[in-house]
């Protein structure tokens, strides 16, 4: 019983030392269970899966994992020098057929972030949950909303994760969101 106690307040420490209700609430860094820059969360999930992080060009790590029914990719980013299961960003997306063949399954419906994004939402909906962004690039019927903090005054996740800068990134075709990536950008 002692043992489990111990080992709950393990997990869950990190997790609250590094998402904290004094960020602004554009900062969105977890999703699937995973916290960015978690070590704990990161392995509990492809041990959850058996998705295997692949190493990709130039030392970056990516562990990709599809939802239930086949029809969203998320990917978690390793970036280079770190833990391979220390991710420092997200990003879902729409699978395509190439990613039905070599990216493993989960248990999980939808992927929804920790602030409640998942694909399909409006753009109302996400300013609604994240608040106004920092920047908003409009291409044909596609839009893209950025919200982005490179100072530790408003976003003090920075000073605790030891992280330059944080970005989020909403992509929007005909009104619904079709992609977004959130974390901590390579230097």
């Amino acid at each position: 019983m002692a043992s489990a106690l111990v080992a709950a307040m393990l997990f869950v420490a990190p997790i609250a030392w590094l998402d904290s209700a004094r960020d602004p609430p554009y900062w969105d860094t977890m999703i699937a269970g995973v916290l960015l820059l978690d070590d704990s969360s990161g392995r509990a999930l492809q041990e959850r899966t058996g998705a295997e992080v692949r190493d990709e060009p130039f030392g970056f790590g990516v562990l990709r994992i599809l939802n239930r029914t086949g029809t969203e990719v998320l990917e978690f980013v390793a970036h280079p020098g770190g833990a391979p299961h220390w991710f420092s960003e997200f990003r879902v997306r729409a699978a395509d057929l190439a990613d039905r063949g070599g990216v493993a399954p989960s248990d999980i419906a939808a992927f929804e972030s920790g602030r409640g994004v998942r694909l399909g939402l409006t753009i109302r909906e996400l300013v609604t949950a994240l608040g106004e962004p920092h920047e908003r690039v409009e291409t044909g019927n596609t839009v893209a909303l950025v919200y982005r903090c490179a100072s530790a005054r408003p976003c003090p996740g920075l000073l605790r994760a030891n992280m330059p800068q944080y970005e989020g990134r909403y992509t929007f075709q005909s009104g619904r969101l079709t992609a977004f990536e959130s974390g901590y950008p390579y230097p």
